[in-house]
């Protein structure tokens, strides 16, 4: 089958496994170790809603007037939550369709995952739900997500709009403009809020990908 693209590059979280929320508790259950409140921790978020984990226990740590050395609870903090993340997305519900779409055509179409979500948490991720020798690369923070696709353009020798973007957020819908790449939106998880504009081709379940991709080269 011919393809306008040449390459995938797939978002994790939301995108591939229905994680968005797990995540999000987590980052609640770890806060309350230290002895946040809900709402305390609520604001933080409320006030810095692209904070990584790292800034957002800084920051929780420093309105609470933490005493002791700073970046060593941040790490320990940051560990924690990794450990309890890795854990729960492992048994996590895929996205509909999402492992056999990448059984059946990760030989046929190199395929990436670009995450926010630090690299070796990710990486142990994949590995947990068995999905790692679906990717040609599995790729996070520290790199920002526009660095991860230079580097998958010069790792396939592709240009940008041979490489379709897939994910379920408008950061990855802005990085994916900037690059020049297609792409194609998911909103499937229940209880997550979508934004997508007018005219982005959103999918649901992998069944239908490659009707919606399609629709994301031509847009």
């Amino acid at each position: 089958m011919r393809y306008s693209f040449k390459a995938i590059v797939f978002d994790f979280d939301g995108t591939l496994v229905q994680s968005n929320q797990i995540k999000r508790d987590m980052l609640y259950v770890v806060a309350h170790t230290v002895g946040a409140a809900d709402e305390q921790f609520a604001q933080v978020f409320s006030d810095h809603p692209r904070y990584d984990r790292f800034g957002l226990y800084r920051e929780l740590l420093t309105r609470m007037n933490f005493s002791g050395d700073l970046d060593s609870k941040v790490d320990e903090l940051c560990d924690l939550y990794g450990e309890l993340t890795v854990a729960a997305i492992s048994k996590a519900p895929e996205i509909p369709g999402a492992e056999e779409f990448l059984k059946q055509f990760s030989e046929e179409l190199p395929m990436y995952i670009n995450s926010a979500t630090p690299e070796y948490s990710l990486r142990k991720t994949v590995t947990e739900l068995g999905w790692d020798s679906y990717f040609r690369g599995i790729y996070g923070r520290p790199k920002s997500k526009n660095e991860i696709i230079e580097r998958v353009k010069k790792e396939t020798g592709l240009a940008s709009d041979q490489i379709l973007f897939v994910g379920d957020s408008l950061q990855d819908l802005e990085s994916a403009q900037h690059n020049g790449c297609p792409f194609l939106g998911v909103a499937h998880e229940p209880g997550w809020h979508y934004a997508f504009p007018a005219g982005i081709p959103v999918l649901q379940h992998y069944r239908d990908f490659f009707t919606l991709a399609e629709r994301s080269t031509t847009a």
